[in-house]
């Protein structure tokens, strides 16, 4: 997926969920602050990253559907045992979710959510030794079900299982001659979020929250003789969301 195409759907859907917010509708917004650190068996990427959150309330009419969708803009550092150190590397993630109540008197709820990745790893790495190493964008697009738990108004728990996910590397920026871009398919994964909101005066509220995500190795795909998947990985995510009521 490329950089532009997933910028263009992320700027659509924003303006959709303000454009929604008719009469009986309600948009909450939330930008947030927080670290982001994906590790693997050899190598791991941490940094900052803010982000854009939005929850839109009788969106869909006739309905207790509710959208939401989280972007988030990360800059990280790379280092790897085997290819050395890379830093600024950028890192675009964004979360689309339909939520329903299933079981409201006890703050149950599901849905369907949508997930983007987008990794930029080209450049040059460097090891210890001076020795350089080319590397190449990856990308994700995965589908999840999340069940979420709201047992107060100021609590959240939400589990989230991977249903399918599709992980494309692009090595061929790495040497074009050698590679081909690659596509490894996802089948396990899981993720849990807590988060509590503390409310302020003015009725925004500020919302710290942890993520744990984890992935399990992908399928096999061969190209060039060898065989390549996409390893186990875990990505940990902490901050802090302020949130607020549109007008």
């Amino acid at each position: 997926m490329k950089h532009t195409s997933l910028a263009t759907i992320t700027i659509g859907l924003c303006l959709h969920l303000a454009s929604g917010a008719h009469a009986q509708s309600t948009v909450t917004w939330g930008v947030s602050a927080g670290m982001n650190k994906y590790t693997e068996a050899n190598m791991k990427l941490v940094g900052p990253e803010i982000g854009l959150h939005a929850r839109g309330v009788n969106v869909f009419p006739n309905t207790n559907w509710v959208l939401e969708g989280d972007v988030l803009l990360g800059r990280q550092n790379y280092t790897s045992t085997s290819t050395g150190s890379m830093r600024n590397v950028g890192n675009v993630e964004t979360r689309w979710r339909v939520m329903g109540e299933i079981a409201p008197d006890i703050g149950w709820s599901t849905g369907l959510a949508w997930h983007t990745l987008w990794n930029d790893l080209q450049g040059i790495a460097t090891d210890s030794s001076g020795n350089t190493y080319s590397g190449y964008q990856r990308s994700a697009r995965q589908v999840w079900l999340p069940i979420r738990w709201t047992p107060t108004q100021a609590s959240s728990f939400e589990l989230g299982t991977l249903i399918t996910g599709k992980h494309t590397s692009a090595l061929s920026q790495a040497d074009p001659a050698a590679y081909t871009d690659i596509t490894n398919k996802q089948k396990r994964g899981t993720y849990l979020q807590a988060s509590v909101a503390l409310g302020l005066p003015n009725g925004d509220s500020l919302s710290p929250f942890v993520r744990l995500t984890h992935l399990s190795t992908s399928d096999v795909v061969t190209m060039g003789g060898k065989n390549w998947t996409e390893p186990n990985n875990r990505r940990l995510q902490a901050g802090v969301i302020w949130q607020f009521v549109s007008p």
